[in-house]
């Protein structure tokens, strides 16, 4: 069974204890998610110790912690993993944090595998939402087109708030990546790369 302790910095993990004691996988969450849509893929792996974490303004974790640069997100994973060999699994937003904290090589970090990390740096990517744009309404849109709309019809009244509401956090992570965050040829390690095209 999954148990959760507060870190320093008042970030919620929840550890699942595996079979053998490392290396541990950590899982890091995207935007406009939690820990807890990683629940899946933790049962999933029966072999390996898997921490998962609510990031700074999700979940269970204290949002006086917002970050206020994509460093800060790096150095909590750097805080988590704590000198213990780990693999790494980020999707989206988490897979930037997983390969910047790869590259930048202060971790005994084994592997990354990402899955759908932004590259906002690059032409070709999607502009973040215009200042103009609610940041409710670009949350609702993102999430809307992730689930679908009979899902999102299917959410209690609450739970959609509560989407909306981390709107601005979504559009504040979004500009982070307008800055190339790491270098690919810098991470030492194996790294996967995973995009979705069916969901």
């Amino acid at each position: 069974m999954s148990r959760s302790w507060t870190l320093k910095g008042g970030l919620a993990v929840y550890r699942s204890a595996g079979s053998e004691p490392s290396p541990q996988v950590v899982m890091v969450h995207g935007a406009v998610d939690r820990a807890a849509g990683m629940i899946r893929v933790a049962r999933s792996i029966a072999e390996y110790p898997v921490l998962r974490y609510d990031r700074r303004g999700y979940g269970r974790s204290n949002a006086s912690t917002y970050p206020s640069s994509f460093e800060q997100h790096v150095e909590d994973l750097e805080r988590i993993i704590d000198g213990v060999p780990a693999i790494i699994f980020g999707h989206s937003y988490g897979g930037s944090i997983a390969l910047s904290a790869a590259s930048r090589g202060r971790q005994p970090i084994r592997a990354v595998v990402s899955y759908e990390a932004p590259r906002g740096w690059e032409e070709w990517w999607p502009p973040p939402p215009a200042a103009t744009v609610d940041p409710g309404d670009a949350a609702e849109h993102f999430v809307r087109r992730m689930v679908g709309e009979k899902r999102w019809g299917m959410l209690p009244t609450k739970s959609r708030e509560r989407l909306r509401t981390q709107g601005v956090l979504m559009v504040h992570e979004l500009n982070t990546q307008l800055t190339q965050q790491y270098s690919i040829g810098e991470i030492a390690v194996p790294v996967h790369v995973g995009v979705g095209e069916l969901s």
